[in-house]
C-alpha cells in the first residue's frame, strides 16, 4: 500500500489532474484563457505578466517576469498550505482506472503494482458498507488533507 510518494511524483501527478482554471475559480483569482493575466505568485499591479497556457498535460502558467511555469502544486502550495499534497496526489492516483494508474507510474519510472491503496480508499469502502457514517466518513476525509 503506497503511503507517501517522492515530491517530484506527488508535483507530476497534481499539475497532471488539477485543473488550475477550477482552483483560480475556488480562489477567486482572475484569470483570461485568452490574453495575459496578473501573476498570482507575486505582485504585479501595473501591467499583467502571466499566461495561463494548455497543453497535454493541463494547464500551465507561465510567468513573464520571473521567467518560470507554475502549475496546481504550487496554487496549493502558496495558496493552500494546510492541504497535505502528498495525500492528495495519492488520492487522485488511487482513484484513476488501474491501466492509467500503470500508465502514470511508468511514464516517470515507478513500477506499478496494483495491490497498492490508502486509506482514504478503504474508508469510503467502510462507508459503502455501512460500517461507518457520513460524518465519520467527512472527519476522515477532512483530516486526510490537512497536515498535523
Amino acid at each position: 500500500m503506497i503511503e507517501k510518494i517522492d515530491i517530484g511524483t506527488e508535483r507530476y501527478i497534481i499539475n497532471r489532474f488539477v485543473s488550475m482554471p477550477k482552483l483560480f475559480d475556488e480562489l477567486n483569482i482572475d484569470y483570461n484563457l485568452q490574453s495575459s493575466m496578473y501573476c498570482p505568485f507575486h505582485e504585479n499591479e501595473r501591467t499583467p505578466a502571466a499566461k495561463l497556457y494548455k497543453d497535454d498535460f493541463g494547464y500551465r502558467l507561465w510567468c513573464f517576469s520571473e521567467g518560470r511555469m507554475y502549475g496546481a502544486w504550487d496554487i496549493y502550495k502558496d495558496y493552500m498550505p494546510e492541504i497535505n499534497t502528498n495525500k492528495l496526489a495519492l488520492m487522485i492516483l488511487n482513484r484513476l482506472p488501474e491501466d492509467k494508474q500503470r500508465g502514470v507510474l511508468e511514464s516517470i519510472g515507478i513500477e506499478f503494482d496494483s495491490t497498492q491503496e490508502i486509506k482514504y480508499i478503504e474508508a469510503l469502502k467502510e462507508f459503502r458498507k455501512g460500517n461507518i457514517n457520513m460524518a465519520q466518513l467527512k472527519k476522515f476525509i477532512a483530516s486526510s488533507f490537512i497536515d498535523e
